[in-house]
């Protein structure tokens, strides 16, 4: 902003002065998770009977503190739910492999709400989807079977569970009246 200061003989110099206004953005914390989704291959038989998908029973966010500013909360979307990559990458090595041809799984972020675990084997192939849906919900649909790291026979030593912990993140929005986000931002604001 400028400014002109004189000395009262008609004599100004002039300058320049900074005036900030700091507004109030949303704030997330103390963000609770609960449940996952597991999926049991022997439901799928013998490898014709894939995909096979299940859903979690509701939001697997439970509860997540904070506000949204004196601006208050958007119209719309003013709770975004999504999933991410761990560090914020579009792809990271899952340590999971195909059952047949033990082809290695990569993670990769297709969209603010949709993970596939790809591998390669004459093309791009997708083992795999994770979803967040809009209702904070996540849905797992698997298309071919995965190797399990214990082999043995029928029973517990054959049911090992895979687990993506730390490989996939949980990233939210909140966006007030003014479309400013706290968090990753998952979508543009509207």
């Amino acid at each position: 902003m400028p400014v002109f200061a004189t000395d009262g003989e008609d004599a100004a110099l002039p300058g320049s002065i900074i005036v900030t206004i700091e507004d109030d953005s949303p704030v997330v914390e103390n963000v609770s998770v609960q449940g996952g989704v597991t999926l049991d291959e022997t439901d799928a038989g013998t490898p014709a009977g894939f995909p096979i998908s299940a859903t979690t029973d509701g939001a697997i966010i439970v509860n997540a503190d904070g506000g949204f500013g004196a601006d208050g909360a958007a119209e719309e979307d003013s709770v975004v739910y999504g999933l991410g990559l761990t560090g914020g990458v579009s792809s990271l090595a899952s340590g999971i492999q195909t059952a047949i041809g033990n082809h290695a799984i990569t993670l990769v972020q297709v969209s603010p709400t949709l993970i596939e675990g790809r591998y390669t084997d004459g093309g791009t192939q997708v083992a795999f989807t994770i979803e967040m849906n809009g209702d904070g919900s996540v849905t797992l649909t698997q298309n071919v079977p995965l190797e399990h790291l214990t082999d043995g026979p029928p029973g517990p030593a054959h049911d090992d569970a895979l687990d993506l912990g730390g490989l996939v993140a949980l990233p939210g929005r909140r966006s007030d009246d003014r479309c400013e986000p706290e968090g990753r931002r998952l979508d543009p604001c509207r």
